[in-house]
């Protein structure tokens, strides 16, 4: 999904590692959503997204509007016309850890839904 957003990015990029899936960043990011708190934390050197999409069908349009926010970024003078924020973050993604997979974000959603933070 992410790697797929990430190959066609323009200009295309020449430092992109590979993504490999992290247990060490799963438990952090565990660990943030069950706090209930829904806003960005500040982990050094790392990019999170957070985004409940309830069904497991939704993971992959909730990627495929990150990679649709494209059209709304210029590269050459790093603006956006428009909401671009996550796009920014998948295209920027020079890490080699994922932190979430389907199964993750499946059991977020069901938590959240059992545990309510209002």
């Amino acid at each position: 999904m992410f790697t797929g957003i990430r190959e066609n990015v323009t200009p295309t990029a020449s430092n992109m590692n590979m993504l490999t899936y992290s247990d060490d960043m799963e438990k952090v990011a565990a660990d943030w959503v069950s706090k209930c708190l829904f806003w960005y934390p500040n982990f050094n050197g790392t990019n999170m997204i957070l985004q409940e999409t309830g069904q497991s069908e939704n993971h992959f349009k909730t990627a495929g509007f990150y990679a649709s926010q494209a059209r709304n970024y210029n590269y050459t003078d790093n603006t956006c016309k428009g909401n671009c924020r996550y796009y920014k973050l998948v295209r920027s993604f020079v890490c080699t850890r994922i932190y979430f997979k389907l199964e993750m974000t499946d059991w977020v959603s069901k938590y959240l839904k059992k545990n309510s933070c209002d």
